[in-house]
């Protein structure tokens, strides 16, 4: 029996892999599967996943040295994109960066407009990440092959390292569609690359110098669920669990959390005064979709008027270290997300990707492109997260209306309220530029495609 070791870094890699069709599908083959996790979370992990081929194990809990953290911080601010400049300066002004490091960063962002100087960097860097500290789980388990899907944390990357030494093979995945563009070097390049579309593709291949004959493209394995049409309820019994009113239009806000949207509370403010004030042509009612691992000023909102707030996820660890905010995305959380973006009459946010997910179910879509209150700081700006690399193929496909003042919110509330068709075929484009097949079958798609590489 051959042994595949799968790095789970955190909580978005259960709710991808492990609770999605992912490891359902390996789990048929004859594969022994070992799940490396946090050591907090594995009594809870060995608990729901542990089987009689799948085995549970903690990662070696060793935070990174100061040589590890210099080697991804020079990588990931090399990465040449607007979005990493504005992550500088965000960074900068909030006051969480220091004088030296902000002129690093800016320094390395500036050289990292040249391939030479990434990939010079990517071989010195990838020379100080620990593997050995993975040593004993090589020892144990004699993998055949790894699997990591966050190729930008510490133990990714000493896994990497330690497949490669070991002789054992690897497959990575990019978790996210702003990953390649933001936080992911491909410091230590995985032996094959799955991702979601052709545009992180073509993302890998520039920004990560990976040869395009080892890049497979799979969908997103997590969206999978919105293709089973057997996930939705009713109207009246979805709205009648959230405590909302069945005879008023429901507009969704999905919440990104204060530190990426400095004026999130005032947006919300302004949209429930909107509804309140009889701007829009239909009654409405607002609901607030909080992110499950940052604060969005939860308590201040819940006074306000025809506004429900919905935090979603579980809490089953205190232990930031292990897991940001130690959530976790089961199979109910994700139904109800499914509803939420269902039974909405339009969506709202600022760049999440519940942009593409509500155009998955035809949910009009309007992204918040302003701040309620001004901001004279364009890099505190709501008005800088538009022109981030992974949103320009959003707002290219015609999927979503970007409003950019109070008056462009009005007009487009009242248009899809008034048609919900309006921008349908711009909508269609989005799901399928982002999703690549919407047919339920990605995680089908990464399991044959592991299995055929571990030649099963």
């Amino acid at each position: 029996m051959k042994n595949l070791i799968i790095n789970i870094a955190d909580s978005n890699i259960a709710k991808n892999i492990l609770r999605t069709g992912v490891l359902n599908e390996l789990k048929k083959s004859k594969l022994r599967l070992v799940l490396l996790v946090p050591a907090s979370k594995k009594s809870n992990y060995h608990e729901e996943f542990s089987d009689e081929n799948v085995i549970v194990d903690a990662w070696p809990d060793v935070l990174p040295s100061k040589i590890e953290r210099l080697c991804l911080f020079a990588a990931k601010n090399s990465i040449p994109t607007h979005a990493v400049r504005q992550i500088q300066e965000v960074g900068f002004d909030g006051r969480t960066m220091r004088m030296i490091p902000y002129v690093l960063a800016r320094l390395f962002w500036v050289v990292g407009h040249l391939p030479f100087w990434r990939s010079i960097l990517a071989f010195i860097a990838s020379r100080f990440f620990q593997d050995r500290l993975f040593q004993e789980i090589f020892d144990r388990y004699k993998p055949d092959m790894v699997f990591t899907h966050t190729i930008y944390s510490t133990n990714d990357l000493r896994l990497l390292k330690g497949a490669k030494r070991s002789g054992v093979s690897s497959i990575g995945m990019i978790k996210s569609w702003d990953n390649l563009t933001s936080k992911d070097p491909l410091l230590i390049k995985p032996d094959w690359l799955i991702v979601h579309n052709e545009i992180i593709k073509k993302e890998a291949i520039k920004f990560g110098n990976y040869p395009e004959e080892k890049i497979f493209i799979s969908g997103i394995p997590q969206f999978d669920f919105y293709a089973d049409k057997n996930f939705l309820k009713p109207r009246e019994e979805f709205f009648s669990e959230l405590g909302l009113d069945p005879q008023r239009k429901l507009v969704t806000f999905f919440a990104v959390g204060s530190c990426l949207m400095i004026h999130e509370k005032e947006m919300i403010e302004l949209i429930a005064e909107i509804i309140n004030s009889g701007e829009l042509n239909r009654p409405c009612q607002l609901l607030v979709r909080l992110h499950p691992a940052f604060t969005s000023d939860e308590e201040k909102l819940k006074s306000l008027q025809n506004v429900r707030i919905d935090r979603p996820g579980k809490i089953v660890s205190s232990t930031k270290v292990a897991l940001r905010d130690g959530w976790e995305f089961d199979f109910e959380e994700t139904k109800r997300l499914a509803n939420t973006l269902n039974w909405s009459d339009v969506s709202m946010n600022c760049g999440s990707t519940t942009l593409v997910e509500a155009a998955i179910y035809d949910t009009p879509v309007i992204m918040t492109g302003f701040d309620a209150i001004k901001e004279k700081n364009y890099w505190r700006s709501a008005e800088r997260l538009p022109k981030r690399e992974h949103m320009l193929p959003v707002l290219c496909s015609g999927g979503t209306r970007l409003v950019k003042n109070k008056s462009e919110m009005v007009k487009w509330l009242n248009n899809y309220l008034g048609n919900k068709n309006l921008d349908k075929e711009g909508r269609q484009r989005l799901v399928n530029e982002q999703c690549y097949k919407q047919d339920g079958r990605s995680g089908e798609r990464i399991c044959s495609f592991i299995l055929s590489k571990i030649k099963l």
